[in-house]
């Protein structure tokens, strides 16, 4: 029988095998006895291409107060812009196809000069109501709640006092909770302190334009300062080490009290935090005097209960004593009675023996 078309003859089947052994042995073997032990004992070790989770999930933070209000803006503008552009390329497009390329040149050069006179416009306006709050109405455009909000929403159509998180935000939420508290004297102190300060700047004979200069040179100054906890921290030591080296060179002076200056140095607005934080405090002391309130109105109660407990036992004693007295005196007018009736009878009886 011939051998299958697949398999080699017999004499190159053995030159083939004995090439392998010779290859085995000479090459191969030495190779592998030339590996590390370890490598052919040890198991395949399974990795993690991506490492181990060292950070854990991540939880994103939740946006709240002036970052919030800033990204409304920015969409807010960002959608005007959209469809003013939009209309514009709508109408752009209809004057080229109708009226041809010198009518649509036209018409872009009139857009922009529109969009310039809008703008220098609001500038004006802009302006002017920063006039009318600060000289007229005494709220600070930079640095007082209600005058941030009023600038912000001229700025960018947003209002702060429906942001959540911003310091209009939470104070308008601390008037509806604690009413009796929070109300808008603080804000109206705070107004007309701003209105003494403007008038008092007039009189040393600055400018509206000059006022409105400092004031906006006052407000940039803490917001820089109050945004940078660290540019902060270094004010407040230079202002202790020079506080420290002026008291050094000057004589002792008798002490300004204490309530004067604090009525004399203007008080910032409270930030969302510490309003925040003053809410949460006014919570726990809301929460430990309803407590209070109601052991006390127990404990009156209890002492009530005795007091009407002992006036009973009082009034019933001064009854049994009454009805015992009356008691008394029945008998008594009883035996008053027998007795003038027994000298009656004895008068009687000697009359007639006479």
């Amino acid at each position: 029988q011939n051998p299958p078309n697949n398999s080699l003859p017999r004499p190159s089947r053995r030159i083939l095998t004995t090439r392998l052994k010779k290859l085995t042995r000479t090459i191969l073997l030495p190779a592998l006895l030339s590996l590390p032990l370890t490598l052919s004992l040890r198991p395949a070790k399974i990795t993690n291409a991506m490492g181990p989770n060292l950070r854990g999930p991540v939880i994103e933070k939740e946006i709240r107060g002036m970052p919030l209000a800033k990204i409304m803006a920015a969409d807010a503008a960002r959608k005007e812009m959209a469809e003013e552009n939009a209309a514009t390329n709508k109408e752009a497009s209809r004057i080229f196809k109708e009226e041809g390329e010198e009518a649509h040149a036209a018409y872009l050069k009139k857009v922009d000069a529109e969009r310039a006179r809008k703008s220098a416009q609001k500038k004006v306006d802009r302006e002017a109501l920063i006039e009318k709050l600060l000289i007229e109405e005494g709220y600070d455009p930079w640095r007082s709640m209600k005058g941030k909000a009023v600038m912000f929403e001229f700025d960018y159509g947003i209002d702060l006092y429906q942001v959540p998180g911003t310091e209009q935000e939470a104070f308008e939420n601390l008037k509806r909770v604690f009413p009796d508290k929070y109300d808008d004297r603080v804000l109206e102190r705070q107004r007309l302190q701003t209105l003494n300060e403007v008038e008092s700047m007039m009189d040393e004979g600055m400018s509206k334009s000059e006022i409105i200069k400092k004031f906006q040179q006052e407000g940039e100054k803490m917001e820089h300062l109050t945004g940078n906890p660290e540019t902060m921290k270094l004010k407040m030591m230079r202002e202790k080490n020079k506080k420290k080296k002026a008291e050094k060179k000057q004589p002792v002076r008798e002490e300004t009290p204490a309530e004067d200056v604090a009525a004399a140095v203007p008080q910032p607005e409270p930030t969302a935090e510490e309003i925040a934080a003053k809410e949460k405090e006014a919570k726990l002391k809301a929460k430990a005097d309803a407590k209070a309130q109601k052991e006390k109105a127990k404990a009156d109660a209890k002492a009530l209960k005795e007091k009407k407990k002992a006036e009973t036992k009082a009034a019933k004693e001064t009854a049994a004593k009454e009805k015992a007295a009356a008691k008394a005196a029945v008998v008594a007018a009883a035996a008053g009675a027998a007795a003038a009736s027994a000298g009656a009878s004895a008068g009687a009886a000697a009359g007639g023996e006479g």
